[in-house]
């Protein structure tokens, strides 16, 4: 502090003294009571600044540890922004591989059914085929009953048998004119029994 400038608890003690000297060489009842007032007046201001000097020293801590508390907070906050800022690239980078993985299925999906359908076509097709040689058998069959009963003369009486004139001979001389003239056929001859 400056030299010249004191302190007002202790301006104001001193004067309490120097009225409590001059008041005791002139003790009057009036006299007494204004000196204990200024000692009181006097106390109450030294106890006045002494609070006040307290409030501010735990004010100033206060402040501190709010301080140290924000550089904390701070400090936290830093990090979870960091993390957050993690968890972001990894997100994206899951998102990225589901996609691949949904376009990879999709594609899969495309060629399964593609695959699945030529199953279907080539099983179509074997049984179109297997019904086509079941029927050029059947055929091959009739032919050459066709051409044993013929040949037996079992034909004819088959035919008059039920009645029938030149009915089954028709049919079966197409198919049979058409089976021998591709695959030759040779009946051995039956002997009756």
């Amino acid at each position: 502090m400056l030299d010249g400038a004191e302190k007002p608890e202790e301006t104001a003690a001193k004067k309490a003294k120097e009225d409590k000297k001059g008041s005791t060489e002139t003790a009057t009842p009036d006299s007494k009571r204004e000196e204990r007032k200024k000692i009181r007046d006097a106390e109450m201001e030294k106890d006045l600044f002494k609070d006040v000097f307290n409030l501010q020293d735990e004010s100033m801590q206060i402040v501190e540890r709010l301080l140290n508390k924000a550089t904390v907070i701070k400090e936290d906050a830093l990090d979870i922004n960091a993390m957050l800022m993690k968890q972001k690239e990894q997100l994206n980078v899951c998102d990225e591989q589901l996609d691949r993985i949904n376009t990879a299925a999709k594609m899969a999906r495309r060629e399964l059914t593609s695959f699945m359908r030529k199953v279907v076509r080539t099983k179509i097709l074997l049984v179109v085929i297997i019904l086509l040689l079941i029927l050029a058998l059947i055929l091959v069959i009739l032919a050459a009953g066709y051409i044993t009963l013929k040949s037996t003369g079992a034909l004819a009486e088959i035919e008059r048998f039920f009645g029938i004139t030149n009915g089954i001979s028709n049919i079966f001389n197409l198919t049979t004119i058409t089976v021998a003239m591709r695959y030759p056929i040779r009946v051995p001859k039956l002997t009756p029994i």
